[in-house]
């Protein structure tokens, strides 16, 4: 059983990454003079201000935007920052970055985003901030949990990584909360590799624009490179990756350090790399607004991916589809089912790569549980879907047969 394109389906290598963006990342290396300082940034930042409203800060990851939007917003030591159990390190680092302690409330089985009753619970007079995030890209409750917040006067962040793009009852997701931070990394709904940005509201603008200026710097050459080389090196790579070959340059862009990597090993453990916080260069702003303009074409397929899968899985009580909401983009597609571990196996032998996003209530694998302050059974609802999670790819490149091959491995496995 071999995918329709003949290649490996690969749902977090590079998926967005189509021929336009290799040749533009290629054209980019050799204009070297580019790399930090151009007209591209500017252009994705009033892209992004014309779609959100406020003002957009953009930096060079989703990590970096969260620091920026925390610092903006004064959190410190001793304050609390409230955000959901099942989500990624990227998001609980920068809350130890600015020294606040992390408050983790459970999720809710069927949206896979915060569980407003236990938000309730977990509120206390340290509270300043609640991380709305909005997971696969099915959007929160947002009205309940915006009730709360308001109610005890705490700001909302809304975490948009996995859904630019994504509506609620015909307004933006990223619209909602006093600022909002995006992610273009390199399996997000546009990609640049490395990227991200903050979206202030007008209230929130002074402090938001201060701690910008004040923490982002700008980063290296030799960063700004690892990132345009990963381009055409993963789009080559994928390419060969049934043949041992594939994996073998993977395996040796990383370890000469010709790519970077999603999550370092020091960031597992809490600390910060010297590249973060910082602005994202023009190369890689001219990558994110390629992207941006197929950003409706992206979400357009994402959506229709998604509906084949919902329609096949309807009625079979052993896997459990996500509730979902007009506007949702579904940057993956998951499902529960008791034989998680064993279909992603049973997939990769038919060269198909599967999501476990978020196999651990904190990802990735190996992070330090101690260091991110969370305890076992503090969510006991992130904790049990984690073990029956597995995401299905929606990506561009997801084709309607590659669906149809998907669903028929996980209904017959």
């Amino acid at each position: 059983m071999i995918v329709s394109n003949g290649i490996v389906l690969h749902i977090s290598l590079s998926p967005n990454v189509q021929k336009s963006d290799v040749w533009r990342s290629i054209r980019l290396f050799f204009l070297f003079w580019r790399w930090k300082h151009g007209d591209y940034t500017a252009r994705l930042t009033k892209a992004l201000e014309s779609r959100f409203g406020g003002s957009v800060y953009l930096t060079n990851s989703g990590r970096s935007a969260l620091y920026v939007a925390l610092r903006g917003a004064g959190v410190q030591r001793g304050d609390e920052v409230l955000l959901q159990a099942f989500s990624c390190n990227a998001v609980v680092n920068p809350i130890l970055w600015v020294g606040a302690t992390p408050v983790y409330c459970d999720i809710e089985e069927d949206t896979y985003n915060l569980s407003a009753a236990d938000v309730r619970k977990k509120i206390t007079k340290r509270t300043k901030v609640i991380i709305l995030q909005h997971t696969f890209g099915i959007s929160a409750d947002i009205a309940i949990l915006q009730g709360i917040a308001r109610q005890n006067n705490i700001l909302v962040i809304e975490d948009c990584a996995h859904s630019l793009g994504a509506t609620h009852n015909e307004k933006n997701i990223g619209s909602f909360g006093d600022v909002a931070i995006f992610s273009f990394g390199r399996d997000k709904v546009i990609s640049s590799v490395y990227g991200g940005g903050v979206v202030a509201q007008k209230q929130h603008k002074e402090g938001i624009e201060t701690a910008y200026k004040e923490e982002c710097s700008t980063p290296s050459y030799w960063w700004i490179a690892q990132q345009l080389l990963h381009i055409p090196l993963t789009f080559v790579a994928l390419k060969l990756y049934r043949y041992s070959i594939g994996k073998v340059i993977l395996v040796i862009a990383q370890k000469t350090k010709m790519l970077s990597k999603a999550v370092t090993s020091g960031e597992k453990k809490g600390e910060m790399p010297a590249y973060f916080p910082c602005t994202l260069p023009n190369s890689l702003a001219a990558i994110a607004f390629s992207q941006f303009e197929r950003l409706s074409l992206f979400n357009a397929h994402r959506q229709n991916i998604a509906r084949l899968y919902a329609d096949a899985f309807s009625g079979i009580a052993a896997i459990a589809t996500p509730r979902t909401k007009q506007g949702d983009i579904f940057l993956r597609y998951p499902i529960q089912c008791d034989n998680a571990a064993t279909l992603i196996r049973q997939a990769k032998k038919r060269h198909i790569i599967l999501g476990d996003w978020y196999k651990n209530v904190i990802d990735p694998v190996g992070t330090d549980k101690e260091k991110m302050q969370y305890r076992d059974g503090m969510c006991p609802v992130a904790e049990w879907v984690a073990e029956r999670v597995v995401n299905l790819p929606t990506h561009i490149h997801t084709t309607q047969r590659d669906a149809e091959i998907i669903i028929h491995l996980v209904v017959t496995t």
